[in-house]
């Protein structure tokens, strides 16, 4: 085997662990806002903007 194929086979698992971790990073976001019930309020006045900004004339 030469270096770059080495290098390839130990490279992979690390790119597996970093998309888990990408795919986590999130849901950990909202886990630190959760306790105060901050996350709930943030998402409802998020789907009022939403909707409100729908409303609006485009331009």
């Amino acid at each position: 085997m030469d270096m770059d194929m080495q290098e390839l086979i130990k490279a992979e698992p690390k790119q597996l662990l970093n998309n888990i971790a990408a795919s986590k990073c999130p849901k950990g976001k909202l886990e630190h806002l959760s306790p105060g019930g901050e996350s709930e309020e943030l998402k409802s006045q998020n789907t009022e903007l939403a909707s409100s900004r729908s409303l609006l004339p485009k331009q």
